[in-house]
């Protein structure tokens, strides 16, 4: 058996197991534990270097379905606050209102909201995990999508590759926000 051969029944088997046994997986509720104001050092990693920022994140329930999301960038005379509204769509599906027109699909699966999305050619990967009073926070942003594959069967091999895209990662953001107040 081939090395491609290989690779595309592993690929085949990893597809069954998603297909069929990821909605299986407990998801997640949010937990009246979550809410509180966080607080910590924002990193931010690119072809450009190292930066560091401060970072904050302020989650409060309004109601049974909504949220108060604030994320803060930066202090003093540089902060930056962002307003926004979590809205609890179904048991794991939920939006991220912007107030401005932009509204975001994001998953909570167990403690951890998975969003993603495409601005300006960007793809953007962003996770929030809950954690014992912290806030784990990591941000892929990738852009320069190839495309690979897409190969029909033909008399030599019977088998037909999948059209897969491929993304270069440009930049990656982490955070570990403590707690410092609760509710």
């Amino acid at each position: 058996m081939s090395v491609t051969n290989a690779f595309f029944g592993l690929m085949k088997k990893i597809h069954f197991i998603l297909l069929f046994f990821l909605p299986l997986l407990s998801f997640g509720q949010i937990s009246d534990k979550w809410e509180g104001h966080y607080s910590g050092e924002l990193t931010s990693n690119s072809k450009g270097g190292t930066n560091s920022y401060h970072m904050e994140i302020i989650f409060k329930q309004l109601n049974d379905s909504t949220y108060n999301w604030t994320i803060v960038y930066g202090q003093d005379s540089l902060r930056q606050e962002r307003k926004y509204l979590l809205r609890k769509i179904d048991t794991y599906q939920y939006t991220v209102d912007e107030q401005n027109g932009i509204v975001l699909s994001t998953n909570l699966i167990q403690n951890t909201f998975i969003s993603v999305f495409e601005v300006q050619g960007n793809l953007i990967h962003a996770t929030y995990t809950f954690k014992k009073n912290k806030i784990y926070f990591k941000l892929t942003s990738s852009s320069a999508r190839t495309e690979t594959g897409d190969i029909k069967p033909s008399e030599d091999n019977d088998e037909s590759i999948p059209l897969v895209y491929s993304y270069a990662s440009v930049a990656y953001q982490s955070a570990i926000l403590k707690r410092i107040k609760s509710k």
